[in-house]
C-alpha cells in the first residue's frame, strides 16, 4: 500500500475518498497517513527519525524514535517525521484532529442494524454481549504504559451529546429483540465522559504523559455533572428499565465525584463492577503509569461501604510487566489475601506495539531515563508469575464482605 491511515480514521477515508475522486491521486499531507516519500525534504517543519536500520539493532535508538513520535503525536502541533527504511522513505503525518461532538454525533446517528452479518448463519455470542450497549466518547488520558489508546483514539476526550445518546438507545429500544435493559455505557474508562482539560493544554503544547498520575493534573475538570444527567436521561426513555455501566472505570477519578461513586455503585452496577489495578506494588504501577496501593485501598473502602448485598469487584491484574519480579506477585497475592479479592481475570503482559510498556520488554531500558528494566521474558519464569494468581492459587474469600456470593451453575439443556 502507498498510504496508511491510522487512529479512528473516518474524516481520513472521506478525504481520501474525496482526493482520488477529485484528482485521482493521494494526498501525501493527509492528517492521520503514514505515506512514501521520495526523500526527506531539506528544509521545513519536519524531523527525522533514527532509520530502521538503527532501531532495529539498538535498544537506545529504538526509545528514541518512539519517544519522538509520542511527543508528536499532537494533532494540533506535532511535526511530520520522516524515517529512512534501507531504500526507501516514509512520512508519519501529525495525527487527525479530534472529532468534534457534531461530527461524532453523525457517525452514531447513522443506522446501524445492530445484527450479525448475514453470512453468519450460526448466532455470535460475542455480539450479544455488546448488542444493547451505546458508546459515549472517545479517547483516554490515563496515560497507562501498557496501552495504544493514546496513538489511535488520543489523549482528548470526544464526548457525543446527551441527545445524541439518548437518541440512539431510543431506537434500539425499538427493536423487538430488546428486553429492557442497556447493558452498558461507557468508553475506554467509562468515567471520562464529559470531562476534559480546563485550558485545552493539549493545544497548547502539553506533553504529559496522564492527566491523572502520577497526581492528578490541576487542569483537568473532573465533574461528573454530565454523566449523572446521561442516566437520568436514558432511564426516563420508554421501555427502559435498567442501565447499567459494564465498562472499566478508573477508580481514581471516581473517587473524585461522592455523588457519581455513590450512585455508579448503587444504580448503575449489576452484580459486579469492573476496576483495573494492574498491580499494586509500587515499583510496578510506577512503570506501569498507574496509581499506586494507596489509591485503590481508598476506592476499596468506599466500595465495600456503598455496595448492595450480591455485588463484588472484578480487579483486573498483569503478571509479567516490565519491572514485575517473583517478590512483586507474591507482594500482591499477599494484598488480595489480606483484602478478601476474588480475581477472575489475570493477563501475562502482552508488549503491544506503540505502547512504552512493550518497548520496556523489547529493550530493556526505560524509554525516558535510559536505565535498565527488569523484564521476564523466559516462559519458565513468566509462567511462574502468572501461576501466583491462578485458580489454584488463588486467596481465599472466606467470611470476606467483598467476595463475590455463590451460585449455582445448573446444567444448560
Amino acid at each position: 500500500a502507498d498510504l496508511l491511515l491510522y487512529g479512528m480514521g473516518e474524516r481520513g477515508v472521506v478525504e481520501l475518498a474525496r482526493s482520488v475522486e477529485h484528482t485521482g491521486t493521494l494526498p501525501v499531507d493527509l492528517p492521520g497517513a503514514v505515506v512514501f516519500a521520495q526523500s526527506v525534504p531539506p528544509t521545513g517543519e519536519h524531523l527525522v527519525l533514527p532509520s530502521f536500520g538503527e532501531v532495529k539493532a539498538d535498544g537506545r535508538a529504538f526509545n528514541s524514535a518512539l519517544t519522538t513520535i509520542w511527543q508528536h503525536a499532537n494533532p494540533h502541533r506535532g511535526k511530520r517525521l520522516f524515517q529512512d527504511q534501507g531504500g526507501r522513505t516514509i512520512c508519519i503525518n501529525p495525527p487527525a484532529a479530534p472529532l468534534t461532538a457534531v461530527e461524532l454525533d453523525a457517525i452514531y446517528d447513522l443506522p446501524y442494524t445492530r445484527r450479525a452479518h448475514p453470512s453468519h448463519l450460526a448466532p455470535v455470542p460475542a455480539l450479544e454481549t455488546v448488542r444493547w450497549s451505546v458508546v459515549t466518547h472517545r479517547g483516554c488520558y490515563g496515560g497507562c504504559r501498557f496501552c495504544s489508546i493514546y496513538f489511535h483514539q488520543g489523549p482528548e476526550i470526544q464526548s457525543r451529546s446527551i441527545r445524541s445518546l439518548a437518541g440512539e438507545v431510543q431506537r434500539f429500544a425499538a427493536d423487538p429483540l430488546f428486553r429492557g435493559t442497556v447493558s452498558d455505557l461507557g468508553g475506554p474508562s467509562a468515567n471520562m465522559y464529559g470531562t476534559h482539560c480546563r485550558v485545552e493544554g493539549r493545544k497548547k503544547g502539553c506533553t504529559r504523559e496522564s492527566c491523572l498520575s502520577p497526581q492528578v493534573c490541576p487542569s483537568l475538570m473532573t465533574d461528573q455533572t454530565q454523566t449523572l444527567e446521561l442516566w437520568d436521561a436514558v432511564m426516563a426513555l420508554p421501555k427502559v428499565k435498567h442501565c447499567f455501566v459494564a465498562s472499566g472505570v478508573r477508580y481514581d477519578l471516581a473517587l473524585l465525584h461522592e455523588k457519581y461513586l455513590s450512585r455508579l455503585i448503587r444504580e448503575r452496577t449489576g452484580g459486579h463492577l469492573k476496576v483495573a489495578p494492574e498491580h499494586i506494588s509500587d515499583a510496578v504501577t510506577s512503570a506501569m503509569m498507574k496509581p499506586g496501593k494507596e489509591v485503590f485501598v481508598r476506592f476499596l473502602k468506599r466500595f465495600a461501604s456503598l455496595k448492595k448485598p450480591g455485588q463484588y469487584l472484578v480487579p483486573y491484574m498483569i503478571s509479567s510487566h516490565p519491572e514485575c519480579d517473583q517478590r512483586h506477585m507474591q507482594e500482591l497475592r499477599s494484598f488480595m489475601e489480606k483484602e478478601g479479592l476474588k480475581l477472575e481475570q489475570a493477563q501475562d503482559f502482552i508488549p503491544l506495539p506503540m505502547t512504552f510498556s512493550g518497548a520496556m520488554f523489547h529493550t530493556g531500558l526505560h524509554p525516558f531515563t535510559g536505565e535498565s528494566v527488569f523484564v521476564e521474558k523466559s516462559k519458565q519464569g513468566k509462567l511462574k508469575q502468572r501461576e501466583v494468581l491462578s485458580p489454584a492459587g488463588a486467596p481465599s474469600l472466606r467470611g470476606n464482605s467483598l467476595k463475590r456470593p455463590r451460585t449455582s451453575r445448573k446444567r444448560r439443556t
